[in-house]
């Protein structure tokens, strides 16, 4: 009899138990999602313009798509997105990254070391790499149907691609293509490009097709580019989107009043930072990747330890440290702002090379 009531008592208490830790997951859970609802206005409050993004991103609705074009090496542009596309990440989006190789000159062995210095860069970030997380663009256009790529999204079909590249190629004048191309690059830059192949110049247009097949076959996703394509990607959301693709962009990084090529930032080492710093936008460009978006992810309400500015000034600007900083206070350049510290924090995930060495 009393082993009887024993074993009632025990399965009543294992059964207690598991509902409470089932309990516990449930609620962290809740808290992560209401967590993700904010991120749209986190960042929207930072200055990080978006187009057809959705207000609640912690929908897990489907992928996050990163095209990116084949760099000798990965620059600073590189680990920026990173940091945007670790917070889609952790609210439950799948991530596709999509390497730009086309027309490129011995692009096979480029793309490989550059492939792996992007798969450094995501695992340094915490950030899982799968089969068909990374890719080469080229691969979707000379796929083989006979043949399984994994690391392609599959039911991705050729003629798809070719129906999109149709109508998307057939919407857009040849003037405005070019201006989509050469952006707000200064003349020297854009007289580089003019010398390319057809190819090279034509992989906007290849990008273009891929999101919008992708989408047009796994629900919606949101893709991570450049401010400074945000006139192109406008245009393929408006016309060709169907309501399904977001854009978030990472800020663009000028030189005055042109876009810096990512190939030209050049900051080898925490010293070389530090004297950029008031270098065009640079100081509110790296504050705002490498410092607010990071951030967001974070469970506490500490200031940053560099910052030794009153909490008068913090509440004066609502705790926006990019209102309190640079756009309205212009506490940058104040004494009790240690850039020398806030270089030493930054530079580990900024500079690229950290990641890779």
């Amino acid at each position: 009899m009393w082993d009887f009531i024993l074993s009632v008592l025990s399965e009543i208490a294992a059964s207690t138990f598991i509902s409470g830790i089932k309990g516990l997951f449930k609620t962290k859970e809740n808290a992560e999602q209401e967590k993700f609802k904010g991120l749209y206005q986190y960042l929207s409050d930072r200055d990080f313009k978006s187009t057809g993004l959705s207000t609640d991103l912690s929908t897990k609705e489907g992928h996050v798509i990163w095209p990116i074009t084949l760099q000798p090496s990965a620059t600073y542009i590189h680990t920026a997105q990173i940091q945007l596309i670790k917070l889609l990440v952790s609210a439950g989006w799948k991530l596709h990254v999509i390497i730009g190789d086309c027309g490129k000159h011995s692009a096979t062995a480029k793309a490989s070391n550059f492939q792996n210095e992007i798969n450094s860069i995501l695992k340094q970030n915490k950030i899982s790499v799968n089969k068909d997380t990374i890719t080469l663009l080229s691969k979707y256009y000379q796929r083989n149907p006979e043949i399984t790529d994994n690391s392609l999204l599959q039911n991705v079909t050729s003629l798809e691609l070719l129906n999109h590249f149709h109508s998307i190629s057939n919407s857009i004048e040849w003037k405005k293509y070019w201006e989509y191309v050469t952006k707000n690059y200064d003349d020297k830059k854009k007289a580089e490009l003019k010398k390319r192949k057809i190819l090279s110049n034509l992989q906007p247009l290849l990008n273009w097709t891929l999101v919008v097949t992708i989408t047009k076959k796994y629900s919606k996703t949101i893709v991570v580019a450049g401010e400074d394509e945000k006139e192109q990607w406008d245009k393929i959301t408006s016309s060709h989107g169907n309501n399904k693709i977001g854009m978030i962009y990472i800020q663009e990084l000028k030189a005055g009043t042109k876009t810096m090529d990512q190939s030209e930032i050049g900051i080898g080492s925490k010293q070389e930072m530090l004297n950029k710093l008031n270098n065009g936008n640079m100081g509110t460009w790296l504050y705002n990747h490498f410092v607010e978006l990071p951030y967001f992810l974070t469970d506490t309400n500490i200031k940053p330890s560099f910052c030794k500015l009153s909490d008068n000034e913090c509440t004066k600007y609502g705790d926006n440290c990019i209102k309190c900083l640079f756009n309205d206070g212009k506490n940058f350049n104040n004494e009790h702002f240690d850039k020398t510290a806030f270089v030493n924090e930054i530079y580990q995930i900024a500079n690229p090379a950290n990641a890779i060495t």
